[in-house]
C-alpha cells in the first residue's frame, strides 16, 4: 500500500543511489572526459556536462531532505496518533466510580 512512510522510505533510497552515482558521474566528466565520451572528446563540453551533473545529485539531495522529513513526520504523527489512542482507552477507566470494598479487612 502506498502510504507516506513507504514513499518517503524509497525516496530516500533512489535519492542516496542517484547522488552517489551523479557525484561519481560529475568527477568522471571532470578527471577524465575521454572516458565518459570518446566520440566526442575533442569538444570541450565536459565542464557544461560536469556542472550539469551536479546539479542533478543537487536536485537529488533537496529530494532525500525531503524524505527524511517526511518520515520524521510520519513517525511523529504515528506517535501522536498512539498516545491519543491510549489515552482514549483509559479515560472509561478513569471515570468509573469506586469499586466497594467487600470483604476487604480492615
Amino acid at each position: 500500500m502506498c502510504s507516506l512512510p513507504a514513499c518517503s522510505q524509497c525516496c530516500c533510497l533512489l535519492s542516496g543511489m542517484g547522488i552517489v552515482f551523479l557525484t561519481i558521474l560529475g568527477i568522471l566528466f571532470e578527471e577524465q572526459p575521454f572516458f565518459t565520451n570518446p566520440e566526442v572528446y575533442h569538444k570541450d563540453g565536459s565542464e557544461e556536462a560536469a556542472e550539469a551533473v551536479y546539479w542533478g545529485a543537487f536536485i537529488y539531495f533537496i529530494t532525500l531532505l525531503m524524505s527524511l522529513y517526511g518520515m520524521w513526520y510520519s513517525k511523529r504523527r504515528s506517535a501522536q496518533y498512539n498516545e491519543a489512542q491510549f489515552d482514549h482507552e483509559l479515560a472509561p477507566l478513569a471515570a468509573s466510580p469506586p469499586r466497594p470494598d467487600y470483604g476487604g479487612s480492615r
